[in-house]
């Protein structure tokens, strides 16, 4: 499998990924007015990366009868997709009245912290680091899973 179709696909679904991500993360905090994520709003919205990038790994799996090539779109499109959904919400949020609002109802303790540089990158890190992780093994178990029970071999009547 050539490396652009490996980059091009992770690109594409770490771009679906992290707009999803994001799209949840936004309605939590401007809809439901949610100061932080809460624990259902972290899941929905792993459960949404997760889902397309198992979905990338399978579509890649397929195409080139071989589960190496998924583990490398599924890191890449995991790592894509959280930075875009961690930067892209707080980017929002920043800039819209609601999220000023949400931030002015933090402690002076959460204001500092989550203007903290050094906490910011290093939360950021972390969260890119499991969903690089999480992505290749997503990636590799989609392509997997095609490959070992696949699609019927005749259609059902």
């Amino acid at each position: 499998m050539p490396w652009k179709a490996i980059i091009r696909g992770g690109l594409l679904f770490g771009v679906f990924a992290g707009l999803f991500g994001m799209a949840v993360e936004l309605i939590a905090a401007l809809i439901g007015h949610e100061v932080s994520s809460s624990m259902t709003t972290a899941f929905v919205s792993a459960t949404l990366g997760f889902l397309i990038i198992g979905g990338a790994g399978q579509r890649i799996g397929t195409e080139s009868k071989n589960v190496g090539p998924a583990w490398r779109l599924g890191a890449l499109a995991g790592a894509l997709g959280e930075v875009i959904r961690t930067v892209g919400a707080s980017a929002v949020l920043s800039i819209v009245p609601a999220g000023q609002e949400l931030f002015a109802r933090l402690t002076p303790a959460e204001q500092r912290q989550a203007q903290d540089p050094v906490f910011l990158i290093t939360t950021l890190a972390i969260q890119l680091v499991s969903a690089t992780l999480f992505g290749a093994l997503l990636g590799w178990l989609g392509a997997w899973a095609a490959l070992r029970f696949g699609p019927p071999k005749t259609p059902r009547t």
